[in-house]
């Protein structure tokens, strides 16, 4: 299966309070249209609506959530690169008070499709990683100490990308994974979140101060 001309990339971002791009989270997802024209107003208001159900994993302390603070990009990925949007609009990112979690913790959710015989399966999965997080997703698990992600937010990361799939298959999209190494869209079938925190080291601040010492001689 190759690309087609009714597959599309959609770049959701949440910029956080500082507004400068290098520090914006940025999810991206494959859609194959499966109507006519594709509708990516329609689009943009179902993945909206996906990240205010799950608003509760994300720090209002640390995201920008004003009105058209967060913005959504469509790419056609049958078009040369460096590719133009064929859409693109503004949306409002929403969280919970409280404090956050460092800038650079995220929650994985991922999703797969049909991979079949004789096919790696990691050429049917794919991923986002949910960051600006609430220090409320994190618990530390009585015993051993360690500190995880809590099943109430596992289970909003997980519905978030679930939601985005089953409301965009009304609309006329298939949620899909894409493979570079065979050069096509894959419906989505299934998705998870652990309860493990990843690290996306790029997504981390720059040290502001420093404290030095010396030996005294």
């Amino acid at each position: 299966m190759v690309i087609s001309s009714n597959d599309y990339l959609a770049q959701v971002t949440i910029n956080k309070k500082s507004m400068v791009p290098a520090d914006a989270m940025i999810n991206t997802y494959a859609f194959r249209s499966t109507g006519g024209i594709a509708d990516f107003t329609a689009l943009t208001g179902v993945i909206e609506d996906a990240y205010q159900f799950a608003s509760t994993l994300f720090a209002n302390t640390v995201i920008a959530n004003g009105a058209g603070q967060g913005s959504m990009k469509f790419y056609a990925l049958a078009d040369a690169k460096p590719r133009e949007p064929v859409a693109e609009t503004v949306w409002q990112p929403m969280g919970t008070s409280g404090l956050a979690l460092p800038a650079e913790v995220a929650i994985c959710s991922s999703m797969a499709a049909t991979a079949g015989s004789g096919v790696p399966a990691a050429r049917r999965r794919g991923r986002v990683f949910l960051g600006g997080l609430a220090s409320s997703t994190s618990e530390t698990v009585a015993g051993s100490g360690e500190v995880r992600v809590t099943s109430a937010a596992q289970q909003k990361a997980a519905e978030l990308v679930q939601q985005i799939a089953q409301q965009a298959a009304g609309e006329g999209f298939d949620l899909c994974v894409w493979s570079r190494a065979d050069n096509g869209l894959f419906t989505v079938v299934r998705g998870w979140a652990n309860d493990e925190f990843d690290t996306q080291r790029r997504r981390g601040i720059k040290p502001s101060t420093r404290f030095t010492w010396n030996v005294a001689p």
